[in-house]
């Protein structure tokens, strides 16, 4: 059981580290602020699944298997949609870049 605690750790961990690099390179409005907020909160949360894990916690011990996909589950949705946004950034990067040398053309025309 260890051991699946441990990959849902990891897992967990790697969609923190996602979605911290994504926040990283977007310019957030103020309505974005919220997912921000919600990335602190699962820092949070990895810490104290990492103690359980580390000081073998009864509750967590008792978590089922099912329980246990179910989140890795819910990870794996939430990796999917943030690198979807960060697929969606990329384009409108290019497109920003490819409207800039239209701006820098039509400067040395007009």
């Amino acid at each position: 059981m260890i051991e699946k605690h441990e990959k849902t750790y990891a897992e967990i961990k790697s969609l923190y580290d996602e979605l911290q690099s994504y926040l990283d390179s977007i310019i957030m409005t103020p309505e974005q602020e919220h997912i921000c907020l919600k990335c602190e909160k699962l820092g949070d949360k990895i810490v104290e699944y990492n103690i359980s894990i580390i000081t073998n916690n009864s509750r967590l011990s008792q978590s089922s298997n099912e329980a246990l996909s179910s989140l890795l589950e819910e990870v794996s949705l939430a990796r999917a949609t943030i690198k979807n946004d960060i697929n969606k950034l990329k384009s409108v990067a290019k497109a920003a870049s490819a409207i800039d040398k239209v701006l820098e053309k039509l400067v040395g025309v007009v």
